[in-house]
């Protein structure tokens, strides 16, 4: 793992029963700021799982649809969050105004 994000989880997360890092996190710790598939991004994010599966830790991460929520449970994720807030709120606007238009 890179140093920056080593510094990240050490300063960030080292008072939290539960340690979470998701891909957006990760990506402006590790300095590819808005790009969560980068591939150190994901390098990272693998061996955190297998790091906290090894140390018997739950770990999880939020993701952005169904498809790719059980990709990550093939990976070892225990607990995922599917989209955040402001995913749902658009999701759901869009979906009414094209309900109200017809």
């Amino acid at each position: 793992m890179s140093l920056g994000f080593q510094r990240y989880w050490r300063r960030e997360n080292r008072r939290h029963y539960r340690r979470e890092a998701t891909p957006w996190d990760l990506s402006q710790a590790l300095g590819v700021t808005g790009n969560p598939n980068h591939p150190i991004v994901q390098e990272t994010m693998d061996a955190i799982v297998k790091k906290a599966r090894a140390a018997g830790k739950a770990v999880g991460t939020i993701c952005s649809d169904a498809e790719q929520a059980k990709r990550l449970i093939e990976k070892g994720y225990q607990y995922i969050g599917l989209g955040g807030d402001l995913n749902f709120i658009g999701t759901l606007g869009k979906k009414y105004i094209k309900e109200i238009k017809g």
